[in-house]
């Protein structure tokens, strides 16, 4: 941690300071302006302008709003079993949840965009306390309408952002643990940013970082949202003497998915989960299958169940993964998904849609021949022929004994030419962090409260094992709101080391009102 000693002079001062300009920033920084208009707040953002939104901005903008609180709290509890949150946690998020349909679908109206019922039902269907999960909902239009909608609000707000901006230490009292703000690097330049009420991390996880990923994981995963997620705070809270959580959720909670990763590009794309064409397969480190690759899994998070548990499905533990395919799946079907992740609504890549752009890009693999195409990309042709046979014959049967593909599932590839693409585990978001207590104070190894320090969104998430699609997005709201209500409040408090200012005053950086 940088402490008060260190700090010469503030360069930027405001009441809060909120690290990130995800949902989870944008709604703390709406809380706070709400709760008191005339406090001054700041938002820091890593990535640049045109980039902001983190995860919340590309995902697949579901929310999760059940309406029994009892049903919603048995059904969690089961979810996070085995790494139950405590009680009184799980009760103040349980109550936000049953609230606030009605302050998000203001708060759209108030856009002029509107809460729109999205059916989706409960992922875990077979878990007690299911049945509270109705109809999911989002806000329209899409895509990114629930990230437009609360960028808009703060855009219609007195609220300072500074952009390209990275957070990199906190500055706290050694003594008292207290934080008086962060150190931050901008174009180069370091700067001390004072918070004079408090500062709020919402500064998303590590899965943007490959060596975090095998440390904290032990596995190769790559983001499907944003890259800039590389673990800043984790690495600040580490610092701080926070205690950490949830930093290996099985899945990583919000499951690990099959994507296809590019040199061009910092995260991954999403290979298509809603593909209708059946002549393809996946193929293991030993040129083999390796599960039941025509299963609907994207309602599951890309989740299988194995001796009546709940875990991933196996990509991560193979590699290398190829997944093979003909004509006529490479005509029928765009590989990737084309509404969300970070390469599609940031980036503006748009996949071709029968491949031929990625294959002359040489992301797909083309071969006249099963032989050819296993030379091309590194296999052994005797073995992955020996693949394909065998399940040709089992879509020509209409029967796997291998895993179980569905009739309906399996049609033979034997349509040339033949396409592979290198298949790695993508990851929506982790959910590591500070755990938190009820008023997303951020706590330390003593379970106290760090003083001034609070936290939300992914960062130090609420969703500790399986997770409910839609509760991402909603629980970004729940403690963004929290943390907002409560920072705002602190008292403004004089460090005990009074920085001098140089001749011309306190230095400030030029920073973009969002005030329109």
């Amino acid at each position: 941690m940088a402490t008060l000693a260190s700090i010469d002079r503030w360069d930027i001062e405001a009441d809060v300071v909120i690290l990130g300009f995800g949902l989870a920033g944008a709604v703390a920084a709406i809380e706070a302006h709400d709760t008191d208009p005339e406090a001054d707040i700041l938002i820091i953002e890593k990535n640049p302008e045109h980039k902001v939104g983190g995860n919340s901005r590309v995902a697949g903008q579901a929310l999760s709003l059940p309406r029994d609180r009892e049903s919603l709290l048995v059904y969690q509890r089961a979810l996070n079993e085995p790494n139950p949150v405590p009680e009184e946690l799980l009760a103040v998020w349980a109550d936000a949840m049953i609230e606030q349909q009605s302050w998000i679908e203001r708060m759209a109206n108030e856009v002029g965009m509107a809460l729109e019922a999205s059916p989706r039902g409960p992922e875990f269907a077979d878990m007690p306390g299911s049945q509270t999960m109705g109809d999911g909902y989002t806000i329209v239009p899409r895509p990114s309408g629930v990230w437009n909608c609360f960028k808009a609000h703060v855009d219609r707000r007195t609220i300072r952002s500074l952009f390209d901006t990275r957070a990199v230490d906190l500055i706290q009292d050694p003594d008292s643990r207290e934080v008086f703000g962060v150190l931050a690097t901008r174009h180069a330049q370091q700067l001390a940013i004072r918070a004079r009420r408090a500062l709020v991390m919402c500064v998303g996880g590590f899965e943007g970082d490959l060596e975090m990923n095998l440390n904290y994981c032990g596995q190769e995963l790559y983001p499907l949202g944003n890259p800039a997620n590389t673990g800043d705070g984790i690495r600040m809270l580490q610092r701080a003497g926070a205690e950490l959580w949830h930093m290996r959720n099985r899945n990583q909670s919000s499951g690990i998915w099959p994507a296809m990763k590019f040199p061009e590009y910092a995260a991954a794309f999403f290979r298509n989960p809603w593909m209708t064409s059946t002549s393809w397969i996946e193929i293991a480190r030993d040129n083999r299958r390796f599960y039941d690759e025509g299963a609907s899994l994207e309602p599951l998070h890309y989740r299988i169940k194995v001796h009546d548990q709940w875990v991933d499905a196996p990509h991560a533990s193979v590699l290398p993964v190829h997944m093979i395919f003909d004509e006529q799946t490479r005509l029928g079907d765009c590989l990737s998904v084309d509404n969300m992740s970070w390469n599609i609504l940031v980036e503006g890549y748009r996949w071709s849609p029968d491949n031929t752009a990625e294959i002359e890009r040489g992301w797909i693999t083309r071969a006249n021949t099963i032989h050819q195409l296993a030379t091309k990309i590194g296999r052994d042709p005797d073995a992955l022929h020996a693949t394909i046979e065998r399940y040709n014959h089992h879509a020509r049967s209409g029967h796997d004994p291998d895993y179980g593909r569905a009739a309906e599932r399996m049609t033979p590839i034997e349509h040339p030419p033949f396409y592979a693409a290198q298949i790695v585990p993508g990851l929506v978001c982790s959910t590591g962090g500070a755990k938190r207590d009820t008023r997303s104070r951020v706590l330390d190894t003593n379970g106290h409260p760090i003083p001034r320090l609070y936290e939300a969104g992914e960062l130090g998430s609420t969703i500790a094992n399986l997770y409910q699609n839609g509760s991402f997005l909603t629980e970004c709201m729940v403690f963004g709101r929290i943390a907002g209500r409560h920072a705002v409040t602190e008292s403004s408090l004089t460090p005990p080391r009074h920085p001098q200012p140089d001749a011309q005053g306190i230095h400030q950086p030029a920073i973009r009102s969002t005030a329109q």
